[in-house]
């Protein structure tokens, strides 16, 4: 009685047989095929990485490199000069001839006494006639006095603040 082993990867299968004194090989599992003894088959190819050439060998007793230290962090970027600052109006009050501001940017965000600024609109564009310039900037807060504007025309808006 003969036992035939069939072993099946992917694509390719081999059909051994496992029952006579003389282990035999053969390809493609189909019926008819030829019988091979098992020393008959060639030898593999040896692997061609292994083993390493002696170029990349690391000779024994040598120590190795210490490693490099890490690259140091880059530099933060320049400071950017203060070109605009956008503030909201947080407190009107009528005096004569107009309307005093205070807005909620202050020298801790760059503004100074002397800088000019224009109030905007609900959409973001400049009002005409409402130019002012910086009377008082304090650390959180800054004011001004605008000739000419009503507290119902400043109340609740924007100003674009430059130096």
């Amino acid at each position: 009685m003969r036992i035939v082993c069939l072993i099946v990867v992917g694509a390719l299968s081999l059909v051994v047989g496992c029952g006579s004194s003389t282990p035999t090989v053969g390809a493609g599992g189909a019926a008819g095929y030829e019988e091979a003894p098992v020393d008959a088959m060639p030898p593999a190819a040896p692997d061609a990485a292994w083993p390493l050439p002696r170029s990349h060998a690391v000779p024994t007793g040598t120590p190795l490199p210490a490693p490099s230290p890490p690259p140091a962090p880059p530099s933060p970027p320049p400071a950017r000069p203060v070109t605009g600052v956008r503030a909201k109006i947080i407190n009107t009050q009528a005096i004569a001839g107009g309307a005093r501001i205070v807005v909620d940017k202050g020298s801790r965000d760059g503004v100074q006494v002397g800088w000019h600024g224009v109030v905007l609109d609900r959409t973001g564009n400049p009002m005409p006639g409402l130019a002012f310039v910086v009377a008082r900037a304090r650390v959180r807060v800054s004011s001004a006095d605008i000739g000419g504007a009503t507290l119902y025309a400043v109340t609740g808006l924007e100003v674009w603040l430059t130096p």
